[in-house]
């Protein structure tokens, strides 16, 4: 008679030590794939998501690293040219010197919110093409032991955006103060210089804020803007009369000359530029903003 197979007697013939041996080198793996990817091409991030999702650029690295090939296979399939419905489900096979490692698959018909206003005759082999790229990724996913890091690509979804994970605080390391980029909210990836000339607002709003890391750094672009350059050996402030550079720009955007600024100064102020204090020049550099706002 034989031996009944059950689950706690499969745990006792297995070797823990061997176990914790792959496990360490699963988890190796993974580091490896996520230092490997690209965000924005081999994976993306879907609003509503908690994790990344790989795409199919990001399945074919995974396959290439691990010098796998792959195969496919229709399942199960409808063509009803009568109806104008096609469904396609494919089962993706990576193998590696002739043995079959793992396998995915995936469906894909005429039927989806994407394709229903199309023509069914003309898309039917983008179906079959769109299936076999489910397939293709399900099986990247788990030969990997991915799927913890990320989810199933869903980049052919309607309504789902995807969206790169865009400049971080690491991209903005070393580099100058204005050309540094915002990483977060809707003005995420455009630079201090840019949000200074054309939304200032925005950078007034952002250093008044509780934003621990942006707050202060909006606080400095600010300052900067409204105080006359520093002499580069003595650190000194300039003799009156020079303008730094971010505020010329401002002027030039409304459409004023040197000239112009200068008098415009010392109509308003009775003095020169060198000569106002921080919250006069805060008040022309708003005033050149909202110029350029109407130049625009």
């Amino acid at each position: 008679m034989s031996e009944q197979i059950t689950a706690l007697s499969v745990i006792d013939s297995i070797d823990t030590n061997i176990v914790a041996r792959t496990m360490d080198k699963i988890h190796a793996f993974q580091e490896v794939i996520q230092k490997a990817v690209k965000p924005g091409h081999d994976i993306g991030i879907i609003p509503g998501t908690n994790k990344p999702t790989l795409l199919k650029p990001g399945a074919e690295k995974i396959v290439m690293m691990m010098g796998l090939s792959s195969r496919y296979e229709i399942m199960d399939k409808v063509e009803d040219y009568e109806k104008g419905f096609f469904s396609y489900n494919i089962r993706c096979t990576l193998s590696r010197n002739g043995y079959d490692i793992c396998e995915g698959v995936g469906n894909c018909n005429s039927r989806e919110s994407k394709y229903v206003k199309a023509d069914p005759y003309s898309i039917a082999n983008t179906i079959l093409k769109m299936a076999k790229k489910r397939a293709y990724v399900d099986a990247a996913l788990s030969v990997a032991s991915l799927s913890d890091i990320f989810t199933q690509d869903l980049e052919d979804m309607e309504g789902l955006e995807i969206q790169s994970t865009g400049p971080s605080h690491r991209d903005n390391q070393g580099v100058a103060l204005l050309d540094q980029q915002i990483t977060f909210g809707k003005h995420k990836g455009r630079t201090l210089g840019d949000l200074l000339e054309n939304e200032r607002g925005y950078l007034e709003w952002l250093a008044k804020s509780d934003n621990q890391k942006w707050s202060p750094i909006a606080q400095q672009v600010l300052e900067e803007s409204s105080k006359a350059p520093a002499d580069p050996e003595t650190e000194e402030v300039l003799e009156a009369g020079d303008i730094p550079p971010a505020v010329l720009k401002m002027a030039d955007k409304a459409g004023m000359s040197m000239s112009d600024l200068l008098g415009f100064v010392e109509g308003k102020f009775g003095k020169s530029w060198t000569e106002l204090n921080g919250t006069e020049k805060s008040e022309v550099t708003k005033h050149l903003h909202e110029l350029g706002q109407g130049q625009a």
